[in-house]
């Protein structure tokens, strides 16, 4: 097979969609011999599951991004090197995305919920005060954190 998908190793194993998603989200409603069947063929095959599809049906994504305007101030390249680490660490995606000088950093981000999905976003930088920011993400389904410059 070219290209292998989750209802091929459904179909391999006998089982449906369904059980073969809960074996790769490690849920516990799954038997663990079925479980162990589902990986042993998800291994054989090399079948990597398809985030694209899988964030589809999802409302967030296993994802936290970072924002940063004034990327060229040095304290920032630190600060994103240990978010990258500590992120990656727990096993999330780490999403970094610059924020140009003339634009709103909390339209950046409200695009970027929309687009990304991601649980959580932390700022870095910028002039905007933090009551303005609050007031523009207050709606969102994520939680967000600011660190600014002084």
């Amino acid at each position: 097979m070219d290209s292998i998908n989750i209802k091929d190793i459904a179909r391999i194993c006998g089982v449906g969609v369904s059980t073969v998603s809960r074996a790769i989200n490690n849920h516990p409603d799954i038997n663990p011999e079925t479980k162990n069947m589902i990986m042993q063929a998800i291994k054989e095959h090399n079948y990597i599951p398809n985030n694209s599809a899988r964030n589809l049906k999802r409302t967030d994504s296993k994802a936290i991004a970072v924002l940063i305007k004034g990327i060229s101030n040095p304290f920032f390249s630190k600060m994103i090197r240990v978010f990258e680490e500590e992120i990656q660490k727990k096993k999330y995606l780490f999403i970094m995305q610059r924020v140009d000088a003339c634009e709103d950093e909390v339209d950046v981000a409200l695009e970027l919920i929309k687009e990304k999905k991601p649980r959580g976003i932390v700022f870095l930088g910028g002039l905007l005060l933090t009551q303005q920011r609050e007031a523009g993400t207050a709606d969102c389904s994520v939680c967000v954190k600011y660190h600014w410059n002084d």
